[in-house]
């Protein structure tokens, strides 16, 4: 505890203190970003009540325009990989019907996501933000794997019913330390809650929709006005 007081202290301090002064707005910004995920299902079916959460991983692009040292547009165009597995084992049969072993299976869904977001932000060197907005993804490949426990035996494949646009509400908090002038590392806690069921079958599938949590780590370039 004494260790995390002490990290706050500094923070505080490099707030108050870093630079001398406040800090020159970048009218322009550019992030490298990423993280891991978890992502949950939500909605009225069958699907949500026999999988959990798995960790998967975005990354991608940023541009920020700051209309002022308060209020910005933002957008980033990012890979994301979203998990989810069984909660409880699955048996397997042949085409025959005859029980073969039991064992796991865990879905891939592999998202192009571009949000458009509108960022608040307080703060004098270290910069306390928050920021919501819609999103769009776009569905670049879904894989299905599963594996039999006592054989070992592994398959995949398509996840043939899954749909290609998924459409939802982005919303975020997160702290901004800069570096230097033109440099800085941000750190944003953010929900992306889907709007769209993620299967196109209404029978089942159909009404699962995913919210997804990210934790994002990014290194921002400043450009000035």
């Amino acid at each position: 505890m004494k260790k995390y007081l002490l990290v706050l202290l500094a923070l505080i301090l490099v707030n108050q203190f870093g630079f001398g002064q406040e800090s020159r707005l970048n009218r322009i910004e550019f992030d490298i970003e990423g993280g891991p995920n978890l992502s949950f299902m939500y909605g009225n079916s069958y699907t949500v009540d026999n999988v959990k959460s798995g960790i998967g991983f975005q990354g991608g692009f940023s541009f920020q325009y700051n209309f002022s040292r308060l209020l910005a547009i933002r957008t980033n165009i990012s890979f994301e990989r979203r998990v989810i597995k069984n909660k409880d084992e699955v048996t397997f049969t042949d085409e025959f019907g005859n029980v073969i072993g039991t064992g796991t299976f865990y879905n891939h869904y592999n998202y192009l996501v571009l949000p458009i977001l509108l960022r608040t932000s307080f703060g004098n060197h270290l910069r306390f933000f928050a920021n919501a907005g819609p999103y769009i993804g776009l569905l670049l490949k879904g894989k299905f794997f599963s594996e039999i426990t006592s054989t070992g035996e592994q398959t995949s494949g398509t996840l043939e019913d899954a749909k290609k646009i998924d459409l939802g509400l982005s919303t975020g908090i997160g702290l901004s330390l800069p570096l230097s002038e033109h440099i800085a590392i941000a750190f944003e806690a953010r929900n992306n809650l889907g709007l769209l069921p993620i299967n196109n079958k209404e029978d089942g599938d159909g009404g699962a929709k995913f919210n997804t949590t990210e934790i994002l780590l990014s290194i921002t370039y400043g450009l000035k006005k």
